[in-house]
């Protein structure tokens, strides 16, 4: 089987922090999350000011399990933000979750980064005090990496049983049910996932297929190809390090990241294998299988600079496209059905726009700082989506 190597980069990082925001930052978390719920949907909250300029974040109707009173996200090239309502320094209080574009974007210099800038954006403190007397941004602590290969290969059929580790990891198969005349010849495998986190896991899936599903076209540019004139398939080797298994490596830190992260990819990637068997009933001694020996010989230089050659300006206009295209299908979807509804035939959609045209220039006419008000809400959070530009 040929498979090429497409790309490689880290996927996910998610960073836990000591410290806390200040008393005025989570109030107006307060209140934007209050907005949000009044909303039904996430709410831009701007903060900075015109010398240093603004950054929204889009604030979420809830926060999330282990005490974290708010959520907000900083747009698809950066990162998810859980945050305590407390303004103790020594509890960990805020947790960052980067998103795999802004990892694919900046690389794992520029999201780290992304984050420390925010932390100071937002007056956030930590439990230790400089030699100056002031007090230090919070204390990371790194509790997720992963790092992924993506592969053009003409077709590829994985089994679990292919895979050789511990006793101890467990194999979970992901199957797509397909049309009656292929589904006659057995389900497809999609992806397989080996291990569980929050310790050790390798995945490998279909990544084609994986970003029609979720709508991620952007991904097309990050690996440079037309989507247009492509054959056959790109699967992905992903191996991931939960918060178990980068304690066993006594990875913590930033400046741990930096020294172990190529450690422990290595280290999964050596410890769950996907094989090719060839009957030796030895199952530790069946060979590698193609595309896990080049993903292994891509860790081996995982400390060398993380940064894609995605050209950011581009990928996010693709963002920007994929979410025209949403709201026109969802448009033209909705003009049928109330067509139908007004008892008119297909043929007399036109009068269906017409109609909605009317009704929204009415209710801008009798709303206008409503109307006003909703619009700004949109624009802030394009805004969001598009790295805050």
């Amino acid at each position: 089987m040929e498979a090429k190597l497409i790309y490689s980069n880290f996927d996910g990082l998610d960073v836990s922090f000591q410290g806390a925001l200040p008393r005025n930052i989570l109030g107006h978390l307060e209140d934007t999350r209050e907005a949000a719920k009044r909303n039904r949907g996430d709410y831009p909250l701007l903060v900075g000011d015109a010398d240093s300029g603004y950054l929204c974040l889009m604030v979420g109707e809830s926060g999330s399990r282990g005490g974290y009173a708010y959520r907000f996200d900083t747009g698809q090239d950066g990162a998810t933000w859980f945050v305590a309502n407390s303004e103790d320094p020594e509890r960990w209080n805020i947790r960052a979750s980067a998103h795999s574009l802004a990892l694919a974007l900046h690389g794992y210099q520029g999201v780290k980064a992304q984050m420390l800038n925010l932390l100071a954006q937002l007056g956030a403190i930590g439990p230790k005090w400089d030699e100056a007397r002031q007090l230090m941004l919070p204390m990371e602590r790194i509790s997720r990496i992963d790092f992924c290969c993506d592969f053009h290969v003409e077709s590829l059929s994985p089994s679990a049983d292919d895979f050789v580790a511990h006793a101890r990891h467990t194999r979970r198969e992901h199957r797509e049910q397909l049309d009656a005349d292929v589904t006659a010849q057995g389900n497809r495998v999609q992806s397989i996932r080996v291990g569980e986190m929050p310790n050790r896991q390798v995945a490998i899936y279909n990544k084609t297929k994986e970003i029609v599903v979720h709508g991620k076209s952007y991904w097309w540019d990050n690996w440079g190809i037309d989507p247009k004139s492509f054959s056959g398939e790109i699967w992905r080797v992903e191996p991931r390090a939960g918060k178990k298994e980068l304690d066993f490596w006594n990875l913590k830190s930033f400046a741990d990241f930096e020294a172990k992260a190529g450690d422990v990819m290595l280290g999964i990637l050596g410890a769950i294998r996907y094989t090719v068997p060839n009957g030796d009933t030895n199952r530790s001694r069946w060979p590698l299988h193609p595309i896990w020996q080049a993903s292994i010989d891509k860790a081996n230089s995982a400390l060398a600079p993380y940064i894609s050659k995605a050209e950011r300006k581009k990928v996010l206009e693709g963002l920007r496209e994929d979410r025209i295209q949403m709201f026109f299908t969802q448009f033209r979807g909705s003009l049928t059905s109330l067509t139908a509804l007004m008892g008119l035939d297909i043929s007399e959609l036109p009068a269906t726009i017409d109609a909605v045209a009317e009704d929204a220039l009415r209710a801008l006419k009798d709303n206008p700082e409503g109307a006003g008000r909703k619009f700004s809400q949109a624009d802030m959070r394009y805004r969001a989506l598009t790295g805050n530009e």
